[in-house]
């Protein structure tokens, strides 16, 4: 059993209730998402855009299998969609937006993985926080760029790293939380994440003036 969380206390499926039931906000974001990729693209959603809708979906169930398992091929099922999702919202985001030539995105998404394999293997006083020092530093610097470049919503990126950042605090303080909070804070962090995944993922979004479908 992988016990790193304040609410788990014992063995058992249904002893980490808040932790797995929060991952619904997943569900919920990837369905904001879809909603949000089919107005734009007058109802045809295009494919990058329904992947990200589906690996939301995963993420949730993965979550889920994890804090309710909590063993270690149940946090692999809760890894692997959330790492697939960056790599494929980095792909879309340098193509739709920097648009970047296939061979550099291909680089960079490489040099990404690379980055957040280098982060996870820092040391960590939390379980498991460091990871995702990675994305906040790809969403902030990208931000810099979507503020001056993007075809709508120019400070959403922003916003989303703020969040995002804000969202690892209540992650990474959720064991040391427990005298003061028995269950711990680590459901606040996917409240909040999920709200990240949505918001981040609708940068790259485009409408059909602008290729929505590419």
């Amino acid at each position: 059993m992988i016990d790193h969380y304040c609410e788990r206390t014992a063995q058992g499926l249904l002893n980490e209730p808040i932790n797995a039931l929060t991952n619904l906000f997943f569900v919920v974001a990837a369905v904001c998402f879809w909603r949000h990729a089919q107005k734009l693209s007058r109802d045809s959603i295009g494919l990058g855009n329904g992947v990200l809708a589906v690996l939301m979906v995963c993420i949730a169930i993965g979550s889920t299998v994890f804090h309710t398992f909590a063993t270690p091929f149940a946090q692999s099922l809760d890894v692997l969609p959330i790492m697939t999702l960056q790599l494929v919202w980095l792909w879309l985001y340098l193509k739709r937006i920097m648009r970047v030539r296939p061979a550099v995105r291909f680089v960079l998404t490489l040099g990404y993985l690379f980055l957040s394999v280098v982060f996870s293997m820092l040391p960590d006083p939390t379980p498991g926080s460091m990871g995702y020092l990675g994305p906040l530093l790809v969403i902030t610097l990208l931000g810099i760029y979507h503020k001056d470049h993007a075809p709508r919503e120019p400070q959403l990126l922003y916003l989303m790293a703020g969040l995002f950042f804000v969202s690892l605090i209540f992650r990474s303080v959720d064991l040391a939380s427990c005298q003061f909070v028995p269950f711990g804070t680590h459901f606040v962090w996917h409240i909040l994440n999920a709200i990240v995944l949505y918001g981040v993922c609708r940068t790259v979004v485009l409408d059909n003036k602008t290729n929505a479908n590419r």
